[in-house]
């Protein structure tokens, strides 16, 4: 039996304990709150800060932790490499590779010659010149969530948000990209050896009123044909190859403009919003678990499952103000959806994720999506 650590309690958590406990898996849980439903899905559920790094390797030892991961978690992400390069413990990729993939700028940095990249600025200072051409996005260097996020169109819409975005980053730095006019989508990839193995592009519906604010997931993309799935599968190989990407999941968000994508977002994990629940209705292929059998015993037969027909599926989320109180009876849930899941119970109170519109629940349903 494999001992696994995972990094937060959250319910994309709770999908990483469930699976690896159906893979006879004894699994830890650790978070500075109980505050979520992996803490009770987990054999054994610690209390403890895990940015606190020392006392994260204590307890990988006390434990005899095989493996330590996380999932939809870009602020755990560093950590867990860096801990499992000095602990010689199995991993996929260096610490250095999720550092990157953590902080906005080093990451436009990285791609700074490539062809998916787009025009970037790093300001620490309100009083710089602005070289990037408006509409642009503002940005913290290095949250998650879609924390801190505006779409701009002046100099003294820049000046407006400046102090508001530097604030939520802990490195105080701040990013404008050129906006990306087009379709958004997320990429779903799994690499091994160095190879995409699997690469999927899916329809990003935001909300309207709330720039980059996720509310639905749609597969099959209608925007992907042949030639920009090729397209899609080149950016992914060749910036797998620039960050260090050699094995395990990468998730991407891009967008597509004139029919070229361009990377918005990198990070080589799953991501936050339960893709791989719908991937795996979709496709047949179970990346979590593939995941896991991957890092754990070297196992990617899972790879082999994959349909030839993908199948129409959707996967749409329940948004609310936060920290408002939960009604789950206000939100419909489709007789005929194949799964559902609240985050909170009626009663919780709504926690601020990205201070404007946050996820409660989410539904996923077969056919074709229709806002």
């Amino acid at each position: 039996m494999k001992n696994v650590l995972i990094l937060g309690v959250m319910a994309i958590q709770m999908d990483a304990i469930l699976t690896l406990k159906q893979l006879d898996c004894k699994v830890f849980a650790c978070a500075k709150a109980k505050d979520g439903p992996g803490a009770d899905c987990a054999d054994e559920f610690i209390m403890q800060d895990f940015m606190n790094k020392e006392e994260i390797i204590r307890l990988i030892r006390n434990k005899k932790i095989d493996v330590v991961y996380s999932v939809g978690s870009d602020l755990a992400m560093p950590l867990i490499n860096e801990i499992s390069e000095e602990l010689n413990m199995v991993h996929f990729v260096s610490a250095d590779t999720a550092d990157i993939c953590n902080h906005k700028w080093r990451l436009r940095e990285t791609l700074r010659n490539s062809q998916w990249n787009i025009p970037y600025q790093i300001f620490e200072n309100i009083d710089n010149k602005i070289n990037v051409s408006f509409p642009a996005i503002i940005k913290p260097s290095d949250s998650s969530g879609q924390r801190g996020i505006h779409l701009i169109n002046s100099r003294k819409e820049f000046e407006k948000y400046f102090y508001s975005v530097q604030g939520i980053s802990r490195e105080k730095k701040v990013v404008l990209e050129r906006y990306v006019e087009g379709t958004e989508l997320s990429v779903n990839a799994y690499i091994v050896n160095g190879k995409v193995c699997f690469c999927l592009a899916s329809d990003r519906i935001t909300w309207a009123q709330y720039t980059g604010l996720i509310h639905a997931h749609l597969i099959p993309s209608k925007h992907v044909n042949g030639d920009i799935a090729k397209k899609i599968e080149n950016l992914v190989q060749e910036t797998a190859r620039l960050l260090g990407i050699n094995n395990g999941p990468v998730y991407y968000q891009i967008k597509l403009e004139r029919g070229n994508p361009y990377v918005i977002e990198i990070t080589p994990r799953h991501d936050g919003c339960h893709m791989w629940k719908l991937i795996k209705y979709a496709t047949g292929i179970d990346l979590m678990k593939l995941t896991f059998e991957h890092l754990l015993f070297n196992n990617v037969s899972e790879l082999e499952k994959e349909r030839h027909e993908v199948k129409p599926y959707y996967l749409e989320f329940f948004c609310h103000k936060p920290n408002e109180i939960m009604v789950q009876e206000e939100f419909n849930i489709p007789d005929d959806s194949e799964e559902s899941f609240f985050f909170y119970k009626t009663g919780d109170n709504i926690r601020s994720i990205n201070g404007l519109y946050d996820k409660v629940g989410y539904y996923i349903k077969q056919g074709e999506y229709t806002e």
